[in-house]
């Protein structure tokens, strides 16, 4: 995921400018920030593991989705990034879960 952020961010430097790149590396870190936070939910949702109460789910969800829609605006409105780059670094997760398929099904054959 971290050599999506960074090919991505350099590309965008390249094509595009400083802005775009601060934007599609600002929004690969919500990205990557978000991974952590489904991997956290698969965890608890093993057999070991005390599942946390539906309310408490459901404000971190909130928060969440609070936290990267607040940071998107004051990136959008104070530093002047293109939204667009934005949304394209949020999707850094789904490249990067794409490629780990690609290469699970070209190198995993056993």
């Amino acid at each position: 995921m971290a050599a999506c952020a960074i090919a991505g961010a350099a590309a965008a430097w390249i094509w595009r400018g400083w802005r775009h790149a601060a934007g599609f590396a600002l929004g690969a870190a919500f990205s990557a920030l978000m991974f952590h936070w489904f991997h956290r939910v698969a965890e608890a949702l093993g057999p070991d593991t005390e599942m946390p109460s539906r309310p408490r789910l459901a404000w971190l969800g909130a928060l969440r989705y609070g936290l990267i829609a607040g940071g998107a605006y004051v990136m959008m409105e104070i530093l002047g990034i293109d939204p667009l780059s934005i949304v394209i670094g949020l999707l850094v997760m789904v490249a990067a879960v794409l490629l780990e398929l690609l290469f699970q099904l070209v190198y995993a054959r056993t």
